[in-house]
């Protein structure tokens, strides 16, 4: 800085104090302006143009990734809404597949239930027949048993060899 405020005149006495720090400093630093415009003009163009294109090149890759996004944010969407359909569909398949296996299982509860009650019924009926056929053979043995109990205080033996006589003459007669 001490250079600066030097200043060389063309006089006889050579180099001089300028005691003038104004003007001297105006001047200096119009003179420093001017060689860094001059010499430094190439230098800090190159620097700016690489500056823009690396601003340039990155704004580019910008909209080119905006761009890839916008585009695969449309196909997630759309895969998203073909997916929420085929789970609505998988959805009421299920219900219809539920409600189809719900009228299987009644159907078959009821045709079951039926069956049974046809058993039943069946066996109802079987017990029945059992019941009147033991009644009946009993019925039949009471009666034999009475009937015998009264043949044998009112046959007497001439009303035994009546009887006797009148079986063997229908035999006889039948031949």
């Amino acid at each position: 800085m001490d250079s600066l405020l030097l200043a060389v005149a063309a006089e006889e006495a050579g180099v001089r104090l300028n005691p003038d720090l104004l003007g001297t400093n105006t001047l200096n630093i119009l003179v420093v302006l001017g060689l860094v415009i001059y010499y430094g003009r190439g230098f800090l163009g190159r620097i700016l143009q690489e500056r823009q294109q690396s601003i340039v090149q990155a704004v580019t890759q910008a909209e080119t990734a905006q761009r890839e996004a916008t585009a695969a944010l449309a196909i997630a969407q759309e895969k998203f809404s073909q997916a929420q359909v085929q789970a609505e569909q998988i959805r009421q398949e299920g219900r219809l597949k539920a409600d189809q296996i719900r009228e299987a299982i009644l159907s078959q509860a009821a045709q079951e239930a039926e069956r049974i009650g046809l058993q039943a019924q069946r066996s109802i009926e079987v017990e029945q027949e059992q019941a009147v056929a033991a009644i009946r053979q009993r019925l039949t043995e009471l009666t034999l048993a009475y009937v015998t109990t009264q043949l044998q205080q009112r046959l007497t033996p001439e009303l035994h060899a009546r009887l006797i006589d009148e079986g063997i003459a229908r035999l006889g007669g039948e031949q």
